[in-house]
């Protein structure tokens, strides 16, 4: 969407969050976010309807004429029993180097540097602000800078628009990396304009423990006094929105034998609705009641974990939950018994800086908020 940020001087930030289930934009005018998705069209020919402005019809044209869908639309592709869909681009940590997150990469950057009535980048130099997770950036940031860095030229559609050109190169002093879990605090310190909060002072002062459940893995961060604590530092990939989603078509399956694969569930997430089979009779019925249980299974014993290792209420003064599936634990975290009268910490929205979007954008958006700090303090 379009949105007019604050800018600084001759350079154009782009905040940029590469996860394992969204790819997410924060620039001076927009806040985009697509699912981290690609699949080559294989010649075939997309319908289009002028005018129905459907912007989740992403398609990316490389320099060599090959033509992908992007997030939606090719997630959308992808067959509901087809258990290899992708799983190895999508899940693991050495996708750096797969095509797709190529594709991934540079359609993400494509969305933070058009031109549109909140700005233009035109004359301006592109720098790319990202972030890693503490655990990762001594092993993966060589792999990160080497797939980011370079000259790119590529086509974007958008929905029913025409082909967009782009073409940009990056040095290595164009990209940068900070830890995951400052991109959160910046945020939640940093107000709707972006002037630090009253709070800032002693959010940056305090013992924080971050909280990030994502897609594929569940990561927690804690931070004293603004430094994270690497050694301290937990990454779960069995506490994810991942094993949730996996959990719930076992059960769909024995429930109603129904195959749905990991990757395809987000085809039935919009509608709430399965597909049943008896014998030859095929019908459509709600899953949320399935998918309710073991979201708040994987929650409690996220919860639990939590408390084994870090015992905030004596060790902390904030937990900050941030990331989608925080967003869509935040009841399941209030409301445990651990946590629900306990006067020690304070529980923290990731989106706590911009109540206004929603928890999957703290880490990009602070990411775009500390890469405007640093030129604004240089210019």
């Amino acid at each position: 969407m379009e949105a007019d940020n604050r800018k600084v001087g001759g350079i154009w930030p782009v905040g940029l969050d590469i996860g394992y289930s969204g790819v997410k934009t924060f620039s001076g005018n927009a806040i985009t976010c697509f699912p981290a998705y690609a699949a080559e069209s294989m010649g075939q020919s997309r319908i289009s309807v002028a005018g129905t402005g459907d912007t989740r019809n992403i398609q990316y044209r490389d320099e060599n004429g090959v033509v992908w869908d992007v997030g939606a639309g090719a997630q959308n592709r992808i067959s509901v029993s087809d258990t290899s869909a992708g799983s190895l681009a999508i899940y693991g940590r050495s996708r750096y180097y797969s095509p797709m997150y190529k594709v991934i990469m540079r359609v993400g950057i494509a969305c933070g540097i058009r031109k549109n009535a909140c700005g233009n980048p035109a004359g301006k130099t592109l720098k790319i602000q990202t972030g890693l997770p503490p655990k990762y950036m001594a092993s993966d940031t060589a792999d990160l800078l080497d797939v980011m860095c370079g000259h790119h030229e590529f086509e974007v559609r958008f929905g029913d628009e025409p082909w967009e050109p782009f073409s940009f190169t990056l040095g290595r002093e164009d990209v940068a990396l900070i830890d995951q879990p400052e991109g959160t605090l910046f945020s939640i310190s940093t107000d709707r304009n972006m002037k630090l909060m009253p709070d800032a002072v002693r959010y940056f002062s305090s013992r924080m423990l971050i909280i990030d459940p994502g897609f594929g893995t569940m990561d927690m961060f804690p931070m004293i006094r603004q430094t994270v604590n690497r050694d301290l530092c937990q990454t779960f990939p069995e506490l994810s929105m991942k094993q949730v989603l996996k959990d719930t078509a076992d059960e769909i399956f024995q429930r109603y034998n129904f195959e749905v694969a990991v990757p395809a569930m987000q085809q039935f997430l919009e509608s709430g609705q399965i597909i049943k089979r008896e014998g030859r009779k095929y019908s459509r019925v709600p899953f949320g009641d399935i998918l309710e249980k073991h979201s708040m299974k994987i929650c409690n014993q996220a919860i639990d974990r939590i408390m084994e290792i870090y015992n905030p209420p004596v060790e902390f003064d904030y937990l900050v939950l941030t990331g989608g599936t925080g967003e869509a634990w935040k009841d399941y975290f209030t409301n445990n018994e651990y946590l629900q009268d306990c006067e020690t910490v304070t529980i923290l929205p990731g989106n706590q800086g911009d109540p206004t979007l929603p928890y999957l954008l703290s880490n990009v958006r602070g990411y775009f908020i500390y890469a405007l700090s640093r030129f604004a303090a240089q210019a």
